[in-house]
């Protein structure tokens, strides 16, 4: 199966929308993966997830999905982060379901948005 026929599924988009909303942003240089994660780079964040989340992706096939979903998101939150660089075609309109994750987690702590997503998180 090519990865074009993988579809995302929905704990993978949760765990994009986390990287974004949740983005180490403190150090006012370049955005960082979420403390919580221990990760020094972004390919390693997405690699915690790799295992559970991969659905028959190559690990760069996976990093790549998984930053994709994150730039969907990166324009919603104050993260240092642009996302999608032709934000007017891609991040200006939400899919139904990021739609949907996103008006039901941003009512919710970061706490437990980690919470719901570190289930998916195994360090290898």
């Amino acid at each position: 199966m090519t990865e074009q026929n993988v579809p995302r599924s929905d704990d993978l988009v949760l765990t994009g929308y986390f990287l974004a909303r949740c983005t180490d942003n403190m150090s006012g240089k370049r955005p960082k993966p979420p403390r919580l994660l221990g990760s020094k780079t972004w390919s390693d964040a997405y690699d915690l997830f790799f295992a559970v989340l991969g659905s028959g992706r190559t690990k760069l096939q996976f990093r790549n999905t998984l930053r994709n979903s994150r730039d969907t998101f990166d324009p919603l939150f104050d993260n240092g982060r642009r996302g999608w660089l032709d934000g007017a075609t891609r991040a200006s309109v939400l899919s139904d379901r990021d739609q949907k994750i996103h008006e039901y987690w941003v009512k919710r702590s970061d706490e437990d948005l980690a919470h719901a997503v570190m289930k998916h998180c195994r360090k290898s």
